[in-house]
Formats: C-alpha cells, sequence, structure tokens
C-alpha cells in the first residue's frame, strides 16, 4: 500500500505489456479514485499517456484532502476487452514534518535523513495504537450508524462538526448536537434540564442513523507532534535513557534488566507517555 501525506498531490503509474487501444490517438486508459468510506473522490477520467504503454495521472492536493485509504482504479481496453488494476493508498497526516524535526534535532539530520520517513510511519503507529485513535482528519464524510433506542449514539469516532444527520433519511439536524464535552457521541439537543418534547428523546430501534460532517482532527494536537518528536529521535539514535523507558533495575555485571510491569502498557518512553496520556480514547457507556 501507498503512504501518502494529506494535502499534498501524488502521481501514480501504470506500465502495460501491451499497448491500450486506441481511437484517433486518444487512448483508452482511464482512473478513478474512491474513499474506503464511501463515494468516489475522482470520476473515471482519462490518464495521461507518456510513450508507448506507459501512463501516469496526477491527484492533486484537493483530491488528497482527506485522511483514509484510497482506492485506485485503472481501466484500459485492448483489443475490445476492459482490463482491470487496482492499487490502494493510505493516505494520512504528518504528526511532525521532516523539516520541523531536523530543525529541533539538526545534529541528527546527516545521520538519519534517509531513515526518517520510515521511522515516522512506525511512530505513528506506536502512537495511534496507544492511544486508541489517530489524528487525522477526513472532511466531509458519512457514516451511518443503528438506532437501538439508546438516547445517545456512540460514534466510535471523533467527530470535529457536522452538517447533516438524517433518521430513516428524514432530515433532523437542527435538532442534533454533540454530547456536552465529547466529541464522540452525539444525543438530541437539550432546552435547559428538559429534553426538548418537539424532538424525540432517543435513536428508534432498528433506524438508520447518517452522519455527515468533518471527522477526525481538524489539526495535530501540540503533544501529538512533542510525543512524535520524542518517539522518532528515540527510534533513530537507539540511544535510550534508561529510566525514561520504564527500566526499575540494572545489573551491570550481567547486563540484566528488570522492567517496571506497567512498561508493557506504554510507547516505550515514559515522557511520550505523559504528553499522550490526555489523548487516549476510553470508551465509557452512557446511562439510557
Amino acid at each position: 500500500m501507498k503512504n501518502w501525506t494529506r494535502n499534498q498531490q501524488n502521481l501514480v503509474f501504470l506500465l502495460l505489456d501491451t499497448e491500450a487501444d486506441d481511437t484517433a490517438g486518444i487512448y483508452d486508459v482511464f482512473i478513478t479514485l474512491t474513499h474506503d468510506w464511501g463515494g468516489t473522490v475522482v470520476a473515471e477520467t482519462r490518464a495521461t499517456r507518456n510513450e508507448a504503454k506507459s501512463y501516469q495521472y496526477t491527484f492533486t492536493a484537493a483530491d488528497l484532502i482527506s485522511a483514509g485509504v484510497h482506492k485506485i482504479t485503472w481501466r484500459y481496453t485492448i483489443s475490445g476487452t476492459d482490463y482491470y488494476k487496482y492499487e490502494y493508498a493510505y493516505v494520512y497526516d504528518q504528526y511532525i514534518t521532516k523539516t520541523s524535526f531536523f530543525d529541533n534535532n539538526p545534529t541528527l539530520e546527516t545521520e538519519f535523513d534517509d531513515a526518517y520517513e520510515l521511522t515516522s510511519l512506525k511512530v505513528r503507529d506506536i502512537i495511534n495504537t496507544y492511544c486508541g485513535q489517530n489524528f487525522y482528519f477526513y472532511p466531509s464524510k458519512y457514516m451511518t450508524f443503528d438506532g437501538d433506542g439508546s438516547k445517545t449514539i456512540h460514534l466510535g469516532h471523533r467527530l470535529d462538526d457536522f452538517s447533516e444527520v438524517l433518521i430513516d433519511s428524514v432530515d433532523y439536524t437542527t435538532l442534533i448536537e454533540l454530547t456536552p464535552g465529547s466529541k464522540y457521541y452525539i444525543r438530541f439537543k437539550t432546552q435547559g434540564e428538559v429534553q426538548d418534547v418537539l424532538a424525540r428523546s432517543s435513536f428508534p430501534n432498528e433506524s438508520t442513523v447518517k452522519i455527515t460532517g468533518d471527522w477526525g482532527w481538524g489539526y495535530v494536537p501540540s503533544n501529538i507532534t512533542s510525543a512524535a518528536e520524542i518517539l522518532i529521535r528515540d527510534h533513530l539514535t537507539d540511544d535510550h535513557d534508561y529510566f525514561s523507558h520504564g527500566v526499575d533495575q540494572v545489573w551491570q555485571d550481567h547486563q540484566r534488566f528488570e522492567f517496571k510491569d506497567s512498561f508493557f502498557e506504554t510507547t516505550g518512553n515514559l515522557d511520550a507517555d505523559l504528553l499522550l496520556m490526555d489523548y487516549v480514547y476510553w470508551v465509557m457507556d452512557y446511562v439510557t
């Protein structure tokens, strides 16, 4: 799978063993881009021919405005038969850019410039796993949920803001709000302490709730950036301060290390853990 940074253009190529059909010199090679959450990002369009059997297409920064898995579909015609090739790209937000990291750590650039990208991807996955969520942005996407009679819906993803909420295709947008203090639940609006009598008080059993909005994080929190910098530096240099990494005892004569039990629940660096603590996603159930 390709790894692409969100909001940056990317070039893709297709090499064929046999030349595609053409009509008056226009070759029948097309490309489509779709998002894993549903919806077409780039409708089928003709690719550019570089030379015989070689084609390319550039996805613009505007095409890659949303994080997440994208499916690239090539369609080409040879001797009147359509063929397809599929590729996938994971679009993500950088937690700290390469430029910013080496600006802050200039002595590391010469030795570790080539290793930075792979290391940053590894650290991204460590942070996401530790926090139980990622810090990417998915603007103007929708998700659907099953109503179960509860007064709230647990979204499973952070919802930065929403533009539309449909219940069984009926628009309830103006009657819905994010639960105060949380971006992970929605509910019907209240008036003071009393539920608005004009609105339903719960999401009906077996109803379909479709929520369109901006999901995830519109920005990377500063604590996430700071933690990423610490962990990238650790993984590049492999030069760790023992007690920052949960080492409880070191036996110098036998090179024996004893780790605290809690070490295996960390990122590997206690300073990074502290920075990430407020962003660990705990799932709580509301009493309904």
